[in-house]
């Protein structure tokens, strides 16, 4: 039963990353989006809602886009070192005559 919890677990772990960094680039492109479309409204002045909310969007872009990169490269950074693991494995793990299983005659 334990073994069936941690496999979710696992596979949890492995999809949500990806979510996240789903979910912050549709973010990154609807606000863009909005920018592009609003960016030669008709300004009301001072007080003009439209004006607020390119101001959010731009804001938004300009915290999410530096979290987006560190996100993406510790993603891609994880993904090699899951991808060569053995390869890794194999640098760090000592060999000795036993480890390789060499039989040890007197």
């Amino acid at each position: 039963m334990k073994e069936k919890s941690d496999n979710n677990l696992i596979g949890l772990n492995k999809i949500l990353p990806s979510m996240l960094i789903i979910l912050f680039i549709v973010s990154i492109f609807l606000s863009l989006t909005y920018i592009s479309k609003e960016a030669g409204h008709h300004c009301e002045g001072e007080n003009c809602p439209i004006c607020e909310t390119l101001l959010i969007c731009e804001n938004h872009i300009n915290q999410l886009g530096g979290f987006i990169t560190i996100l993406l490269t510790a993603y891609i950074f994880i993904t090699v070192i899951n991808s060569n693991k053995t390869a890794i494995e194999k640098l760090f793990v000592y060999k000795t005559l036993i480890t390789q299983g060499v039989r040890m005659n007197n």
